[in-house]
């Protein structure tokens, strides 16, 4: 391959790294989301439950969006939450999550810790 060749291949995978990153810089990182699903386990009759599952927030106390995303979960009025871990990226985001989920704190739960 010419040098013209390697620049300009070179130059295409520059272009896409840049927009990888562009995308999880600017979009992807507040683009919290609730997913549902319906999983028919229950038996025939039984009353629904709602289960809400939290996952990964990595939380940091200057992140307002994202604990005002937390704070609107209580509106799925769930019957049980389920954390599975990585709630926080640093000990100073105890607190703030701690507010943010709010009346969730008062729904029946369980947890995993998380990786860190």
């Amino acid at each position: 391959m010419s040098a013209r060749g390697w620049l300009r291949a070179f130059g295409a995978v520059a272009a896409v790294g840049a927009a990888c990153v562009t995308y999880g810089v600017a979009i992807e990182r507040t683009a919290f989301r609730v997913r549902r699903a319906n999983v028919p386990v229950l038996p025939e009759g039984s009353q629904p439950i709602r289960v809400l599952h939290l996952s990964d927030a990595h939380l940091l106390p200057r992140q307002g969006r994202k604990r005002d995303f937390l704070r609107g979960l209580a509106g799925l009025e769930p019957d049980l939450v389920v954390s599975t871990g990585d709630s926080i990226s640093s000990p100073d985001a105890i607190e703030p999550l701690i507010e943010s989920l709010g009346r969730l704190r008062d729904v029946p739960g369980v947890f995993v810790f998380g990786s860190k």
